[in-house]
């Protein structure tokens, strides 16, 4: 025998549906601010700059923003299949100045990352541009793609 259940205050359909959507908005938002700040990370907040890798075919290309250093704050090492990368700026006041506000200081990472693939070290690569590290990271030509040509008998 099927029992027709209303609860306590009996709603029409569109009340029902409103009901709903008023629920699923709250899923969504608690979900924006409950999982978000995991996902999108925020690399001025953790100390390390940004960075891109992109994987051509010959060669890895890597951009590393890194505004305010010089070519003498940065470090980079490259040691079987894993990239170092190290930066350290540092803030002097010149004789005879007092520092009245600071609101840019010293500054200092390290990142390393593990290549997908071996490189040639030897056509490594760095450029520093406009508070932009570019490297230019050759694969090993073992490494690289080969045509293969087919041949008939």
């Amino acid at each position: 025998m099927l029992t027709r259940w209303y609860s306590s205050a009996p709603r029409n359909g569109s009340t029902d549906l409103a009901h709903l959507r008023r629920k699923m908005e709250r899923v969504f938002q608690d979900f924006d601010t409950d999982w978000m700040p995991a996902v999108v990370t925020d690399h001025a907040s953790d100390g390390l700059p940004a960075m891109r890798v992109r994987d051509g075919q010959d060669a890895l290309s890597l951009l590393l923003d890194v505004p305010g250093f010089t070519a003498d704050d940065l470090s980079i090492s490259l040691e079987n299949d894993t990239l170092t990368l190290r930066g350290e700026r540092t803030m002097e006041t010149p004789e005879g100045y007092e520092v009245r506000r600071r609101e840019r200081g010293a500054v200092s990472f390290a990142r390393t990352l593990s290549l997908p693939c071996r490189v040639d070290a030897e056509g490594v690569e760095a450029t520093l541009e406009a508070g932009v590290l570019s490297l230019h990271l050759p694969k090993a030509a073992d490494e690289q793609p080969r045509n293969i040509s087919v041949t008939t008998r």
